[in-house]
């Protein structure tokens, strides 16, 4: 399914693509990315890299666009699952993509000093996958009138662009 700015490839009901469909548009303008292409695919839970992870987003800055890789079947990963959750925190990965392609030129760019780099990058990279996942909490909280949403920020654990 295709609608604007967003493909989905979903198996679920049509009233299930439906709902992913409405997520990814509702969050797309909250966190201002109307202007991007959003690309969903479903995906095998083993497949998602990191395994504790629910989804990935691969994002393209400079052609403002995302991929987005969603675990399948959502009942896998158990009742506190939520797919607005991860659609929120894929998205915020999204937006936050330029910081962290600047990252991997830094590495890129290392030399010799490549290997520390690289230590000091993934150590950033597991932070920042904390603070995405804690944003994620208090925006959806904020979305659902809940300012002190009972989410305590622990949704997914995992790499850049994972859930």
């Amino acid at each position: 399914m295709f609608e604007r700015g967003v493909s989905v490839n979903w198996p679920g009901s049509a009233a299930e693509v439906d709902e992913l469909c409405r997520l990814i548009e509702v969050w797309k303008e909250r966190l201002r990315l109307m202007d991007w292409r959003i690309d969903v695919n479903a995906q095998a839970p083993h497949k998602i890299e990191p395994k504790d992870a629910y989804a990935t987003c691969a994002a393209q800055p400079e052609i403002q666009f995302a991929l987005i890789a969603i675990g399948w079947p959502p009942a896998a990963y158990g009742a506190g699952y939520s797919l607005e959750q991860t659609v929120i925190h894929e998205l915020i990965h999204a937006v936050l993509s330029p910081v962290f392609k600047v990252w991997e030129h830094l590495v890129e760019d290392a030399g010799p000093f490549a290997g520390p780099v690289a230590v000091a990058l993934a150590a950033a990279t597991d932070l920042a996958e904390v603070a995405v996942d804690k944003l994620a909490c208090a925006l959806r909280g904020l979305s659902d009138g809940d300012q002190n949403n009972a989410d305590d920020g622990t949704h997914g654990a995992g790499g850049e662009g994972s859930v």
